[in-house]
């Protein structure tokens, strides 16, 4: 599945002035929610919680794939943030993150998750394409080069 189909342009962060990992799933979980009105901003942000207790998920390359389950949706939707300035992302022997590359899907997508996932951690670990991500110089050019990648 390309990005394109999970990815829109309101749920673009640029150059966010987040501060911390919970402060960046906190604007994940309202940037989806926005124009979700059967998910809350605090059930996304619950599912968000639950998959980090069990490990971070700090992709290396300073970005994280923060993703998790909602049996309120019906499709898989994504959101796609950079920082102003690079956070923890509770894993030591990785960088800090500066861009976030969040993930829901609909409670029963066990398979699709998994590919998404596999998806978008192989573009992450591609240097061209962080490398696009982070030279952006808008919300308009990193949600272009993002759906384009």
């Amino acid at each position: 599945m390309e990005l394109k189909h999970f990815l829109s342009y309101e749920r673009i962060g640029y150059l966010l002035p987040v501060t911390s990992k919970k402060k960046g799933l906190e604007a994940i979980a309202k940037l989806i929610a926005q124009d979700l009105p059967q998910c809350s901003v605090a059930a996304i942000f619950a599912a968000l919680m639950a998959r980090e207790r069990l490990g971070s998920t700090n992709a290396g390359h300073g970005i994280a794939i923060p993703h998790g389950r909602l049996d309120t949706l019906t499709d898989t939707v994504g959101a796609l943030l950079t920082l102003k300035d690079p956070i923890d992302f509770d894993q030591a022997d990785q960088p800090p993150v500066d861009i976030i590359f969040a993930l829901c899907v609909p409670l029963t997508a066990t398979t699709e998750h998994l590919q998404l996932l596999a998806q978008i951690a192989e573009k992450c670990h591609r240097q061209d394409f962080q490398n696009g991500l982070r030279q952006a110089n808008s919300k308009e050019a990193l949600y272009a080069f993002a759906i384009a990648s």
